[in-house]
């Protein structure tokens, strides 16, 4: 059963709708994760209110990326059951790794989703690799997200260094309501799901025109 589900032969039409939910899936992951390293550059911010919001809300993106990657692997014929069996080994996965490396209590919440959102995303690329045909969609896939994460990623980047730095900071709080990281985030998460949709889109076109 494994071998036959995992050995399907995908082709590029029927790629576009779990290639798309990837690469959100991935980006939301990464925001997930560039949220809190923005937010611990700014002085005091462990001190304001308003960042356990943002907290909570790299949590969502975090564990909501990690849904999304695992629904994508259905929509790219990897069998259910294969599906299912990843979460509770993500879910473990973090209990194991914080008793073989066990950290300070401060730290606990986030390296448990940390460890769950890597759990997660290797175990779903593994499934993925077997997948036949696959290959062309996802390296490209990966590397339009990479790319764009590593964009995402400098800018969280600076904003921490400006307002490390006291040019934004006031009285040692966070920068109030800064549009810069949301709406680069949005145009550049925008920018990405077009490129793979038009891409796959044009490849499905050419791989049905060859085959008439």
């Amino acid at each position: 059963m494994t071998n036959a589900s995992t050995k399907t032969r995908v082709s590029g039409g029927s790629q576009l709708p779990g290639m798309i939910l990837l690469s959100i899936g991935l980006y939301a992951l990464v925001l997930g994760l560039t949220v809190p390293l923005a937010l611990m550059s700014w002085p005091g911010a462990w001190s304001n209110d308003a960042s356990f919001i943002d907290l909570f809300l790299a949590v969502i993106l975090l564990v909501g990326g990690c849904m999304l990657i695992l629904v994508s692997l259905l929509f790219l014929k990897v069998h259910w059951l294969l599906v299912l069996g990843i979460l509770p080994l993500a879910l473990i996965a973090p209990y194991v790794q914080g008793r073989l490396f066990p950290a300070d209590a401060a730290y606990w919440a986030q390296n448990w989703f940390l460890t769950f959102g890597v759990v997660v995303l290797v175990l779903s690329l593994i499934l993925l690799t077997r997948i036949r045909g696959i290959w062309p969609a996802l390296w490209r896939t990966l590397l339009v997200t990479g790319i764009s994460a590593a964009i995402v990623f400098a800018v969280a980047y600076v904003c921490g260094q400006v307002a490390a730095s006291g040019s934004g900071s006031i009285n040692g709080q966070p920068p109030p309501g800064s549009p810069v990281y949301p709406i680069v985030s949005l145009l550049v998460g925008s920018l990405d799901i077009l490129v793979i949709y038009f891409w796959l889109s044009r490849r499905g076109r050419e791989s049905g025109l060859s085959n008439e």
